[in-house]
């Protein structure tokens, strides 16, 4: 509430931060505008102090509820009131009812509710809360959530990227090169060796993600996917089938391996 006319007292005794010195103290616009030495203006509302002690009250700025015999006995005269109350004071009625609540030896300044029940969703009504007497709405946390869109070819670990790579039947066969996109638009050859099996990993050093508050990057790591062919020409075929009438059964150590173990099973 601002302050209507300027405020002086005379005859008291002013407690200092030097001491205790007799004179007058005037407060204008909620500040003191003269102390010690000096009268009050024409205009001023003149309070007598009659010989009594004038001390500065504290100023608690942020209670979560009003005890006026304890603030009295601390020396406390004005104390601003947290919004969560129960209601919380997120309607102008209830600032103005506890605005009103300590007078007139106790001054309660209500900070108003920021959002509807506290909640965070609905804007209350600061404009008129204030109005009604409340000094302002504390600020509380602000809480950033980052989510990470997913990439259409990448996987992150830490610094580690990982992606698979369809490679070719052939290409995992007689070994080659592929290329694969970095993050930042560069290529990255990636040798594929001889006989690769589909699920293996190929792993390119300082090609992942920056190391934060730090040096260098991470590694790519690449997972081989061999490709069978769905769409032959004759030809092709006709080449498929005539390596095929060569195969041995060493070409493949693994395939032949398995089904030995399972004609051992069946005692074949």
């Amino acid at each position: 509430m601002k302050q209507t006319r300027p405020i002086t007292f005379v005859n008291g005794k002013l407690v200092t931060p030097e001491g205790v010195v007799d004179g007058a103290l005037r407060i204008a616009d909620g500040m003191i505008a003269a102390l010690g030495a000096g009268e009050a203006q024409p205009d001023d509302e003149v309070v007598d102090a009659k010989g009594k002690l004038v001390v500065p009250g504290l100023v608690d700025l942020g209670v979560f509820a009003i005890d006026k015999p304890a603030f009295h006995f601390g020396g406390i005269t004005r104390a601003a009131l947290m919004p969560d109350q129960s209601p919380p004071l997120d309607l102008p009625s209830r600032v103005s009812y506890i605005a009103k609540s300590g007078k007139p030896d106790f001054w309660v300044h209500p900070l108003a509710a920021a959002t509807r029940g506290l909640d965070g969703c609905e804007i209350a009504e600061l404009g008129l809360m204030r109005e009604a007497g409340a000094r302002g709405a504390p600020a509380g946390d602000l809480y950033i959530f980052l989510h990470v869109k997913r990439h259409p070819i990448f996987e992150r670990d830490g610094t580690t990227l990982f992606c698979r790579a369809p490679v070719s039947f052939t290409t995992a066969a007689l070994g080659g090169v592929i290329e694969v996109p970095g993050l930042d638009g560069s290529r990255h050859e990636i040798k594929i060796p001889v006989g690769i099996q589909s699920g293996k990993q190929i792993r390119q050093r300082g090609a992942g993600m920056p190391v934060l508050n730090g040096r260098g990057l991470g590694d790519l790591v690449i997972q081989v996917d061999v490709e069978t062919p769905t769409k032959l020409t004759a030809k092709q075929r006709e080449l498929l089938e005539a390596f095929r009438e060569t195969e041995t059964g060493e070409e493949c150590p693994q395939s032949t391996g398995f089904f030995s173990k399972l004609k051992e099973m069946w005692g074949d």
